[in-house]
């Protein structure tokens, strides 16, 4: 397990990234080195009990040293450390033949060449391997001669046949480890051969797949799941799921990979924010991969972004609740008038009423068929912007005229509600945009803050100008809205209509209209409001002067 510290002293310096084979020689030689450590010490306690003081301290001198092969691998020094292991390997095995000649020991040290001599052939490549090989032999066959020169022995038949017994079973090793190393090598090309396709495979799948083994630790990952985590493949694979997903992720999801452990399939739709901040709807799938026995031992997860598919369907059911409201207006603040101006003309025609008293109602017909008009016009441009069949012909336009006009047309319902409005025109230049649309979009605001502000209340309208372009801020102390209003005025919904302070009507598209308007000639707008507090709307409008007069479609 990776908790465990031997574990992690093996895999010290071992990377994903670095080719398999590769990863297979770091492995070795960090096994090797760990294998030599113990051993040496291992034996360095024994011969100082032994009372053989040169031993173990070539032994524990040795030990100390082996440790830098970890040090190298950890920096990825791979052959560095490679040739250290050898070098060092050799030294310490000639050192301790050389005592045990010195002290006439046959304690058969020598023949730890032997093995010593494969090592090469399986860390190291090309004529370095082949050197290393050989000249572990002549340090054996040095060692050997030198033992026999020292206890001034002769060099008999039984020599002669070790040594020929060497060199055979030398050579049979060199072949057989080279023909090994090939076979391993070709098995390696298919391997990643076989890798590659698969890889290919996945990555030309149109969904996010991955593969996680049951502690968590990413085995696979597909291009398009590195890239939804702005990383590469490499540095996915390998790592725990921990370490890559954010932690609003790895909440939102923990619960469904603990289910898939204990063999469920899980199936999900969730709206994750990904570490670049976009927010995404993702579908998807955790299945459980079982063994042989039927024991879960990885996850296999498949994720679908499904966001379009997603804002298709809000955006469907906006444009009910449109058709809803749509209906709504028709029935209620277009038909009742209808049906009022219907009645009374019937009453005339019956000659219910007399003449004079029906003119008496002629003033509040009209006004009421103004208003009908009014709610029509505003209808059927709200239909034609939607359509698309309204242009913008910009033009210079002065913006405290179009303030001063459209409080003049409010004047009868400032005065009977008794408002107190005020107008700072503070703006000396002009602005740039359609004059009509601007007039529209003007006065359904005024209109707005003078029918929800309470008898007594403020409205203020106020232009100002910086360096690019000309404000226009209309503020009151009338209901205010809730956030949520607030947004959906933004985004150009049309809203259910209430009646004001004073029992004043509308259809509710006014505000939808003014906005989309407003968008369609540069303008950028913004609103504050607070529940009780009132509202404030700021348009800004581009300056004339940095403006070509072309037509905005």
């Amino acid at each position: 397990m990776a908790s465990n510290p031997i574990s992690r002293i093996l895999k010290i310096g071992l990377q994903n990234t670095v080719p398999i084979l590769q990863y297979r020689q770091i492995l070795i030689t960090n096994y090797l080195t760990f294998f030599c450590i113990t051993g040496a010490l291992f034996m360095g306690l024994v011969t100082v009990f032994a009372e053989l003081y040169a031993v173990a301290l070539t032994c524990l001198i040795g030990s100390f040293f082996f440790l830098v092969v970890f040090y190298l691998n950890h920096n990825r020094y791979y052959k560095a450390g490679s040739l250290y292991f050898i070098i060092l390997s050799n030294i310490m095995l000639l050192v301790l033949s050389t005592i045990s000649i010195v002290t006439q020991q046959e304690s058969g040290i020598e023949y730890i060449y032997f093995p010593l001599m494969a090592v090469p052939l399986l860390l190291l490549e090309g004529n370095v391997k082949n050197y290393s090989y050989w000249l572990t032999f002549l340090l054996l066959i040095g060692v050997k001669v030198s033992r026999i020169e020292y206890s001034e022995s002769e060099y008999d038949t039984e020599f002669l046949i070790i040594t020929l017994n060497l060199l055979f079973a030398s050579w049979f090793l060199f072949l057989f480890l080279n023909f090994f190393k090939r076979i391993l090598l070709r098995a390696v090309e298919k391997t990643n051969e076989h890798e590659k396709t698969l890889y290919s495979l996945l990555d030309n799948v149109p969904v996010y797949m991955a593969l996680v083994d049951k502690n968590g630790n990413y085995k696979i990952a597909n291009h398009h799941y590195s890239d939804l985590f702005g990383l590469e493949k490499d540095e996915i694979i390998g790592k725990k799921r921990t370490k890559i997903l954010p932690d609003n992720m790895l909440e939102t999801h923990q619960g469904n990979f603990e289910k898939a452990l204990k063999g469920e399939s899980i199936s999900f739709l969730e709206r994750d924010t990904l570490p670049s901040g976009k927010t995404m709807y993702s579908r998807g799938t955790y299945v459980p991969v079982r063994n042989e026995n039927g024991d879960v031992e990885a996850i296999s997860i498949y994720v679908d972004d499904v966001s379009e598919l997603v804002e298709a369907q809000e955006s469907l059911k906006r444009a009910s609740e449109t058709k809803d409201k749509l209906f709504s207006i028709i029935a209620h603040d277009i038909r009742s008038p209808l049906n009022l101006f219907q009645s009374l003309l019937n009453i005339s025609d019956d000659k219910a009423i007399p003449k004079d008293q029906f003119i008496r109602y002629q003033g509040e017909l009209k006004d009421r068929l103004a208003s009908l008009r009014e709610r029509l016009d505003e209808l059927l441009d709200w239909a034609r912007m939607q359509m698309g069949g309204i242009n913008a012909y910009p033009c210079e336009v002065d913006a405290n005229e179009v303030v001063k006009e459209n409080a003049d047309l409010f004047k009868t319902l400032i005065e009977g509600k008794g408002i107190n409005f005020k107008m700072k025109l503070y703006c000396e230049i002009d602005g740039w945009m359609d004059e009509n649309h601007l007039q529209v979009a003007v006065r359904n605001l005024l209109h707005n803050a003078l029918k929800y502000t309470e008898s007594g209340g403020d409205v203020t309208a106020e232009t100002s100008q910086d360096d690019d372009s000309v404000l226009i801020e209309i503020m009151d102390t009338g209901a205010g809205m809730s956030q949520e209003v607030v947004d959906s005025i933004l985004n150009k919904e049309i809203q259910k209509s209430s009646v004001g302070t004073s029992g004043e009507v509308g259809t509710g598209l006014g505000l939808s209209l003014s906005l989309g308007l407003l968008e369609k000639n540069g303008c950028i707008v913004a609103l504050e409001s607070e529940e009780g507090k009132g509202s404030t709307f700021r348009i800004w409008i581009p300056k004339s002067d940095i403006n070509d007069p072309v037509d905005i479609d």
